[in-house]
């Protein structure tokens, strides 16, 4: 019976655990990995203790009180989840920020990544977001950047993802004026949790202008197979409250499923390497439709907020003729369990719904920034998306061009939505540091 109390609970845990990882879930966070580990030790100490004869003895004699603190605690875990499922129900900071005030440093191991140098530091401001404080209002243009890990710029330092470049570059048109730009890219969030986040965050109505950088999300959820539940006690709102407690003390930032090193980009490139290739893409129509939905949407809801909307296509390293060296760096694309889709077809799906994004912007009358010159550009990109140091930098200023060219219409929060007309920038003019948008003072 004691044996039973002792190894009961954390066999349960490890059957649910084995169960996950059949249907195809992997344990990549750090803390999951330690709390799988700490499971399997206590069966393995139970297991020790039986085998020991003075440990049998032991058993026996303290079996009322072992099976007594094993019903004390499983009744004190099921209580603790109730009640922080009913006083604590936000743990998780809301849709595209993450925890306040928080700080990471990156040391990328040799090769994994191209143009990338040194370390990265990723420095999360009080309000969750990517960035600096945000000045006082008062002579403030303030910019938020939407997107996925390709605006995050997860493994580029602070200082060197394309929203901290764009901000050092208006800022630098005009000293006078406060420049602020925060970056809410998250790695793998689509159109639903931009338009979640426009809809429930208090931020979008502090900003006067929101920049969109979305469409690839979109594309590799409309391929990819469902994804495998993970075990249920990865999902407790106990177990997300240790991780919390966990990521602030340790002075960490809970960046999906990346690692310091880079070293699960080393995994991923050899999965896809290792698998079969389709060479055609799936019927794309139902999913664009939705896509194409959502993204009005989107817009419906700046335009309600009167903030500024600027949108950008999602630029590539695809290209539709082979390149090997390229071919190594891919990882995105995946549609089944050994099975990626070939990179010609990734880049005719990239191409759709950068298009779907661009008729949108057409038809609602939204400015839109063609960014298609970066596509199949060694140097901008590292691997399928995103950015080098020197690919953040050449963003960054195209759409510091832009929106030198193109100041904020009059009146309004960033001006009349209605005053504004879309325009579509291809050749960088002349920039004069008099074209800074202006925010309604």
């Amino acid at each position: 019976m004691a044996v039973i109390a002792l190894a009961g609970p954390p066999a349960l845990l490890l059957v649910d655990t084995a169960a996950a990882l059949m249907r195809g879930w992997r344990c990549d966070a750090r803390l999951d990995l330690l709390g799988g580990a700490l499971v399997l030790g206590i069966l393995v100490a139970v297991a020790i203790v039986r085998v020991l004869s003075r440990g049998r003895v032991l058993l026996a004699h303290f079996a009322p009180q072992i099976c007594l603190a094993s019903l004390a605690t499983i009744f004190s875990l099921v209580a603790a989840e109730l009640a922080i499922q009913m006083l604590l129900p936000g743990l998780e900071p809301p849709v595209h920020l993450r925890q306040p005030s928080q700080h990471a440093l990156n040391r990328l191991a040799p090769g994994v990544m191209r143009g990338i140098t040194g370390e990265s530091r990723t420095v999360i401001n009080s309000q969750g977001v990517r960035g600096s404080e945000m000045p006082a209002a008062a002579n403030r243009y303030a910019v938020v950047c939407l997107g996925g890990s390709s605006t995050n710029c997860t493994y580029l330092d602070q200082s060197e993802t394309w929203p901290a470049v764009l901000e050092q570059n208006l800022q630098a048109a005009n000293p006078v004026r406060q420049c602020w730009v925060g970056n809410v890219g998250i790695p793998s969030l689509a159109t639903h949790e931009h338009l979640k986040f426009l809809n429930e965050s208090s931020l979008p109505k502090q900003v006067d202008c929101v920049i969109v950088q979305a469409g690839i999300n979109d594309f590799m959820q409309a391929i990819a197979p469902q994804r495998p539940t993970p075990p249920y006690w990865t999902r407790s709102q106990l177990w997300r409250l240790i991780n919390t407690v966990a990521r602030r003390y340790l002075n960490s930032v809970d960046i999906l499923v990346e690692d310091d090193a880079g070293a699960s980009y080393v995994r991923r490139r050899a999965q896809r390497s290792a698998a079969d290739k389709a060479t055609t893409l799936p019927d794309l129509q139902e999913p664009l439709a939705d896509y194409v939905q959502r993204f009005r949407a989107i817009i419906a809801r700046c335009k309600e907020l009167g903030v500024r909307l600027v949108v950008t296509s999602q630029p590539v390293l695809w290209t539709t003729d082979a390149n090997p060296e390229n071919e190594k760096l891919f990882w995105f694309g995946r549609t089944g369990s050994n099975q990626y889709l070939a990179t010609p077809p990734l880049r005719e799906g990239m191409d759709e719904y950068n298009r779907a994004t661009r008729q949108a912007c057409e038809e609602l009358d939204v400015e839109f920034i063609d960014l298609a010159e970066f596509n199949g550009r060694d140097e901008i990109f590292y691997d399928d998306c995103h950015f080098t140091e020197e690919g953040a930098r050449q963003v960054a200023r195209r759409i510091a061009d832009y929106l030198l060219a193109h100041p904020a219409p009059k009146g309004g929060k960033a001006g009349s939505w209605e005053g504004g007309k879309r325009a579509e920038f291809r050749d960088p003019p002349t920039v004069r540091s008099s074209h800074l948008p202006k925010a309604n003072p």
